[in-house]
C-alpha cells in the first residue's frame, strides 16, 4: 500500500509543480530531479533500462518518464 501512496504523492507533488507558472524553469527542473531519485530510491528502478521492470512496473515508469521529458535545463558549475 506504501508504494502506491508513494507514486500518487510524486505523481499530484509533479502536477502542481508543472502547472505552476509561477515557478522559474530550473527550480521546476530541480524539483523533478528530486521527484524521480526518490522515485529511484522507492521503487528501486534500474539505472539501465531493464524491460522486464518496465513491463511489470508500468504506471511507475510512465510518470517517471513524464517526470524526466519536462526537464528542460542543464546544470552548469
Amino acid at each position: 500500500m506504501k508504494e502506491m501512496e508513494t507514486l500518487l504523492k510524486v505523481r499530484a507533488e509533479f502536477a502542481k509543480v508543472k502547472l505552476n507558472e509561477d515557478m522559474p524553469q530550473q527550480k521546476k527542473d530541480e524539483r523533478y530531479g528530486a521527484f524521480m531519485t526518490e522515485l529511484e530510491r522507492f521503487y528501486k528502478i534500474p539505472i539501465f533500462r531493464d524491460e522486464a521492470f518496465e513491463i511489470a512496473n508500468p504506471d511507475l515508469m510512465r510518470i517517471y518518464r513524464q517526470i524526466s521529458d519536462e526537464r528542460l535545463t542543464l546544470f552548469e558549475d
